[in-house]
């Protein structure tokens, strides 16, 4: 799975969890994780825990994420 196709699947709403993505992947959650963790690495994901439960883990786009949302975007209209 690529960076991009992450990217999207977290869109630009509201924090998404690990296991929502993974599934709309189709993807386990190791293979998921791999591909989060370089995701963070480059600046483009933050990922953080639930308050109310903290097993669950969330996943949203920093504005270096939505920027390339919006690049991929405007590549895919043209």
């Amino acid at each position: 799975v690529t960076d991009m196709h992450i990217i999207e699947a977290i869109g630009i709403e509201e924090p998404r969890t690990m296991s929502t993505i993974s599934k709309s992947l189709g993807v386990t959650m190791g293979t998921l994780t791999v591909g989060i963790n370089g995701l963070v690495k480059k600046g483009y994901v933050i990922r953080k825990r639930g308050e109310k439960d903290r097993r669950i883990v969330y996943a949203s786009l920093t504005d270096k994420g939505i920027a390339a949302t919006d690049i991929m975007r405007i590549f895919i209209k043209t």
